[in-house]
């Protein structure tokens, strides 16, 4: 639950701040429900902890799941039986996997779009211009080949 009461938001918890919430709500539960539950949520909590995903930079992963799977239950009052919930667990990862590769393609995407007003290369101000598109008097332009006349008369 994320509540603006002084409790952090609970996407922005570190696997340390995660254990001691965890172990606070798994005291509060033994004052409100009954030993199934209990089970239930040591069952999920010890899944959660043996993660590979859980000290490293996919935590937000388990915490993902951890928030689906507590608001069902405290909506339904259920839990999901054993296959559904690691289809469950397999879906919030793809899920969470793609998320990841969007933001890195849009990042990328950003970070292209920065050249948009510099579509060339800069020349360094030492390196002497191309002898292609300079003309035998230094000029960066080709002198026009057409007749120049004074009169006003155009053809």
């Amino acid at each position: 639950m994320n509540t603006p009461y002084g409790f952090p938001i609970e996407m922005s918890l570190l696997p340390g701040q995660f254990n001691e919430a965890y172990k606070i709500f798994m005291k509060l539960l033994a004052k409100v429900a009954d030993e199934t539950i209990i089970e239930d949520f040591k069952n999920h909590w010890d899944f959660l902890t043996e993660c590979d995903d859980f000290n490293n930079n996919h935590f937000n992963m388990i915490l993902a799941f951890d928030i689906e799977i507590h608001c069902k239950y405290f909506n339904t009052h259920t839990l999901l039986d054993e296959s559904a919930y690691v289809q469950r667990w397999n879906k919030v990862k793809i899920d969470m996997k793609l998320a990841r590769q969007a933001q890195a393609q849009a990042a990328a995407a950003s970070m292209a779009s920065n050249n948009r007003y510099q579509p060339y290369s800069p020349r360094r101000n030492d390196a002497p211009l191309s002898s292609a598109n300079t003309t035998s008097d230094g000029k960066p332009f080709w002198r026009g080949k057409g007749e120049y006349t004074s009169s006003n008369m155009l053809l």
